[in-house]
């Protein structure tokens, strides 16, 4: 869907927390005219106020032309014919204090259409107080467009041709670095801020809704709205909740919230069967021979306390070097440790 702005009392606005006007800036938009009417302005940031501070991108001026106007200056036009019922990408982009153009592109064009340009100084102009997607900035201005808007993106540095054409092929910001806001404009959420910081606009007049951009490309980055088998529109926000009852098949078929939980479920082979979360536990209880049948977790503890046959007793391991050399043992009526023995031994051989 798209907003339709009546040319009568409808925009959209925000008045706090705005870019530099006077430095670089892109903004860009998808512009289809209703009607051919006179000073159809798209775009416009500056003072609210009667003295004509600011930058406007029209459509159409009063004749077929497009401009951009800064301070009431028109710089050079464009001739072009806008058309009605027609879907254009509309650019304006600032790239200094005193160069600014507006571009027109067809949907799927790889070069603009018609092309204005400014060079107006403004590096003394003062700050901007309000910022106007239909309208333009001025107190008393009757500039408004007769038609109707979507994707609406704004960027606080002039990005390049390359980065333009990117653009114009997706209807969410392909380029995050320096983005100030997207808005979609779609039914109901006409003033959000879909890119995450929070720069939500205010509605004017009675915008109503009405047939969108023929989008058959993907959106990337922002995830859109789409419709259910059952013909229900999701919005942005429900799409996490929706996709998550929505089955996936992994092996089985599972929600996808169900996936982590359902794959541990699922029989592992590693010797024996048995469940992921289980692996290490059900190993430590598995039987291990080392000369008898004994659990992982024991395996210091038992062979330790096994008994093993050293000159003819039993002792355990660990005791094993102590045990025997301190051990006595009597041969011919002469008791002596082992040590002892194993010492005469020795010297007979010699």
């Amino acid at each position: 869907m798209a907003a339709r702005f009546d040319n009568t009392a409808d925009f959209l606005s925000r008045a706090t927390d705005l870019p530099n006007h006077n430095a670089a800036y892109t903004w860009m938009g998808l512009v289809n005219l209703t009607a051919n009417v006179a000073w159809d302005c798209c775009f416009s940031i500056g003072t609210n106020d009667t003295t004509n501070t600011n930058d406007g991108a029209y459509v159409r001026d009063n004749s077929a032309n497009i401009a951009i106007y800064v301070n009431g200056a028109v710089g050079t036009r464009a001739a072009l014919t806008f058309g009605t019922a027609t879907w254009r990408w509309v650019v304006a982009r600032r790239n200094s204090a005193t160069s600014i153009i507006m571009r027109v592109y067809d949907l799927g064009a790889a070069t603009f259409a018609a092309e204005a340009s400014n060079t107006t100084d403004v590096s003394a102009r003062a700050a901007a107080n309000a910022m106007r997607i239909g309208h333009q900035v001025k107190s008393n201005s009757n500039d408004r467009i007769d038609g109707r808007m979507a994707y609406s993106k704004l960027w606080t540095v002039a990005l390049t041709d390359a980065q333009i054409l990117r653009e114009i092929r997706r209807f969410t910001p392909w380029v995050r670095e320096n983005l100030y806001g997207a808005w979609p404009i779609l039914t109901g959420l006409r003033t959000r801020d879909w890119s995450g910081r929070g720069r939500h606009l205010t509605e004017n007049g009675t915008l109503t809704d009405e047939q969108g951009p023929p989008v058959t490309f993907r959106g990337g980055g922002l995830v859109v709205p789409f419709v259910t088998a059952a013909g229900q529109t999701i919005l942005i926000g429900q799409v996490t909740e929706t996709d998550l009852a929505q089955p996936l098949v992994r092996r089985k078929t599972r929600a996808i919230g169900q996936v982590v939980e359902t794959d541990i479920a699922q029989a592992l082979t590693a010797r024996k069967t048995r469940v992921l979360g289980q692996v290490t536990e059900t190993d430590i209880a598995q039987a291990l021979t080392r000369r008898k049948a004994l659990t992982l977790g024991q395996v210091v503890e038992t062979d330790l306390a096994q008994p093993v046959r050293w000159a003819p007793k039993n002792r355990l391991i660990g005791q094993v070097i102590e045990i025997d050399l301190a051990q006595p043992i009597t041969v011919g009526g002469v008791t002596a440790p082992i040590s002892e023995w194993i010492l005469r031994a020795r010297r007979r051989r010699r």
